[in-house]
Order: C-alpha cells, then structure tokens, then sequence
C-alpha cells in the first residue's frame, strides 16, 4: 500500500485521499496485531471487527484515488 502511495502523483485532490489511504490501511495491521494479544476472547473479537471496518473503509479510499487519479486505477484494483 505504501509503494502505491508513493507512486500517486500529488495534487490537491490526491494528497487527503493518500493521507487516508495510508491511515486506514496501516490501521488494519495496526489492530491485528493487538488482536493477537487480547485478554479475552471478548477483546479479541471487538479487535478483528474493527480490522474488518478499516478494510472496508481503505477499499473506498482505493476507489476515490481510482477515481481521482485513473493513471493509477489498475494499480489500485490490485489490493
């Protein structure tokens, strides 16, 4: 996701999306990683879900750079 990030031109339009991209996706492995050491299953549940959430919401950040910038469209269906 970071080799995506630095291949994007930057504009004013792409700069924020990339910015989120990069937050969003970060964020999934970010939460993952704590879900590995949750105290309870409880806690290890509530962490996934919110892997699950960051994924779908860097999914629609790859679509608004899609759409952003269509140079880079292919290279953002991949992930």
């Amino acid at each position: 996701m970071i080799t995506l990030c630095h291949k994007v031109k930057k504009d004013e339009i792409s700069r924020p999306l990339v910015s989120q991209l990069i937050r969003s996706a970060t964020s999934i492995g970010a939460n993952y990683m704590e879900a590995n050491q949750a105290e309870s299953k409880k806690d290890f549940y509530h962490k996934i879900k919110i892997c699950l959430k960051e994924a779908n919401e860097t999914k629609y950040w790859l679509q608004m750079l899609s759409k952003a910038d269509p140079t880079c469209s292919e290279m953002c269906r991949k992930y």
